[in-house]
């Protein structure tokens, strides 16, 4: 039987790990290299003129300014509409549009808006719900959907 106290491999051999442990250290830091390298030559790329500023960023900047804060209250008429499997809330008087976040309301409204698919175009809600935020977009949480009735 082994005794305890004295260690299992010869110290006179290095293991394979020990062998191991300068090439990958140099492995390591060959895969930094490369990587900063390729980061090196994308970033010019991605750096704007400031005579010229890019249709992308000003979008950005156009969709930071219509940004609403997380928590705020929402009240508003407009129409839903589904793409996907995603229904989208656009509002009447701004026109602004709003993914909707999935609850028992959005799916009574999904429900209607099934059932009367092709039946009736443009119906009118009058909804209250929570603004969300994240990545950069809108999100509404219904709290209280109403169906307007259509006036003649």
């Amino acid at each position: 039987m082994h005794p305890p106290h004295l260690p299992l491999v010869d110290r006179g051999v290095p293991s394979r790990r020990e062998r191991l442990r300068p090439w990958m250290r140099g492995f390591t830091a060959a895969m930094l290299l490369v990587l900063l390298a390729a980061l090196a030559e994308r970033a010019p790329a991605d750096v704007e003129s400031d005579q010229t500023p890019s249709s992308a960023a000003a979008k950005a900047d156009a969709a930071r300014s219509t940004l609403r804060r997380e928590g705020d209250r929402y009240e508003g008429l407009g129409r839903f509409e589904t793409t996907g499997d995603r229904i989208t809330f656009y509002a009447a008087d701004t026109g602004e549009s709003f993914r909707v976040v999935e609850n028992l309301a959005l799916e009574r409204v999904a429900r209607v808006l099934e059932e009367t698919a092709g039946l009736v175009a443009d119906r009118q809600w009058q909804i209250t719900a929570e603004v969300l935020e994240f990545r950069g977009a809108n999100y509404l949480l219904l709290q209280y959907v109403v169906l307007k009735a259509r006036s003649p």
